[in-house]
């Protein structure tokens, strides 16, 4: 006798197979937030495609309940809902490991097998109280997502960046140049004085050895531990938190380009462009490359490409010309541009990092050069400063394990492997007074002293 349309509707476990929809976002949640914070133009479709996939597994979940008996289906989901938990639990478990902490391959298939078992044996077990355990599994797993905004807005500080406005400002301009070592800067100092430009220049340490860490720490002086994006805007790390957005300035004439991180999300500024980043890989292919699908398909799917991609190229040359269409040419003020120069790779994609790094070196010469000829048909020209620095030196260390370098010989000369990054002051006039720098992290209160009317 076939059962009716009540009764079927009446045996599916509906609760959990929305719990476990829920929990598989909630899974992807941490990973498409990296995606906003980095600027990624693939982050929207990372969402879009994740809340379709949520959607289908609910929807494979209620097809698979029309051929399953009622104990086997209760069993499965109840198994399948434990199992999205635990694997919740890994992905934040990983969130406290060390970013080179790398996990050996038997380490996680055995933790992926243990999480199955534990499954397993928890569906057929937990009969009693599931429904109490189902709605605990949920709750925790959405407080643990909203802590991070939670974490962020109470651990973030309010912060003012670049001085109190004023009527006036001497026109400054600070280039970041990504990855540049100390050792490597001898060419473009001597560029700059070649150019009758009165030129300082020292060797001193960062602040912190990534991008990740080092660019909150310039613009908070908070030294963060491990840090992650935890937010769209804020960046985490052991107990401590910066959030862009929590951070203004008052003065209205600042423009801001960057890479890697959420400028554009500081209040005040008058103009700001961050440049689309992304790879080159397809939005589904990037999507299954983050699971566990890897570790047996990761060939066949392209997760593991190595190599260096050229859209940091494309990133690098949409900054620089985001930052020569800036208003600070006509109108003044202050322009900060983070690059992604001379930073691997290398356009005329040389395969040694010695020769990539040279050529992205030369590359780094000329821009600032080019700036410097901007400045000097600026109306401002007989009065303004260059900054150049960097977030960190050359990661040789990094940079030696990726393909083509790692098979091509990784040897670099002493200058590139110094372990300081530049910092220069080029003025054009009478130099201003201001502090010495002592490391990166210096670079906003001099800037803020450099701004001063003379």
């Amino acid at each position: 006798m076939s059962m009716t349309a009540g009764a079927m509707r009446s045996r599916i476990p509906h609760a959990d197979l929305w719990a476990l929809g829920i929990l598989f976002f909630t899974s992807r949640v941490p990973w498409i937030l990296e995606q906003f914070y980095y600027s990624d133009s693939r982050a929207a479709a990372f969402l879009l495609v994740t809340t379709l996939v949520s959607l289908l597994l609910i929807a494979a979940g209620y097809a698979f309940a029309r051929f399953t008996d009622a104990r086997t289906l209760a069993v499965l989901m109840r198994s399948a809902v434990l199992a999205m938990f635990l694997f919740n639990v890994a992905i934040q478990l990983r969130q406290l490991l060390p970013e080179d902490a790398g996990l050996k391959m038997s380490w996680k298939v055995g933790s992926a097998v243990a999480g199955l078992v534990l499954a397993g044996i928890g569906g057929w077990r937990f009969v009693s109280v599931w429904p109490r355990l189902r709605a605990a599994m949920l709750a925790a797993t959405i407080i643990f997502i909203g802590s991070a905004f939670a974490l962020a807005a109470t651990l973030a500080q309010t912060i003012g960046l670049f001085g109190d406005p004023a009527a006036r400002h001497r026109p400054v301009v600070v280039l970041l140049l990504d990855e540049f070592s100390a050792g490597s800067a001898q060419d473009l100092i001597a560029a700059l004085a070649g150019r009758q430009l009165q030129v300082e220049s020292w060797a001193v340490p960062s602040v912190a050895p990534n991008t990740l860490d080092a660019i909150p720490a310039i613009f908070s002086g908070v030294r963060l531990e491990d840090a992650r994006p935890c937010t769209d805007s804020a960046i985490c790390g052991r107990g401590r938190a910066v959030d862009f957005a929590r951070m203004s300035v008052s003065r209205r004439d600042v423009d801001m380009i960057g890479v890697f991180h959420p400028y554009c999300a500081i209040e005040g500024l008058r103009h700001c462009v961050i440049p689309q980043s992304g790879d080159d890989a397809p939005v589904l292919t990037s999507f299954l490359c983050e699971f566990p699908l890897q570790l047996m398909l990761g060939a066949q799917l392209g997760c593991d490409r190595g190599g260096v991609t050229l859209r940091a190229v494309e990133s690098s040359l949409a900054a620089t010309r985001a930052m020569f269409d800036a208003p600070f040419w006509k109108q003044g003020g202050l322009l900060y541009a983070h690059l992604l120069t001379p930073h691997p790779p290398s356009a005329s994609q040389e395969p040694r990092l010695a020769d990539a790094y040279a050529a992205n070196l030369e590359r780094a010469r000329k821009l600032v050069l080019g700036v410097v000829d901007g400045l000097d048909s600026a109306p401002f020209r007989d009065d303004y400063t260059l900054v150049v620095t960097s977030d960190h030196h050359l990661r040789s260390e990094l940079w030696c394990k990726a393909e083509p370098y790692s098979t091509h010989g990784c040897e670099l000369p002493e200058a590139m492997r110094t372990a300081e990054v530049p910092f220069i002051i080029a003025t054009r006039g009478a130099v201003l007074l201001h502090k010495t720098p002592r490391s990166n992290g210096d670079l906003l209160p001099i800037v803020v002293e450099l701004s001063r009317p003379r």
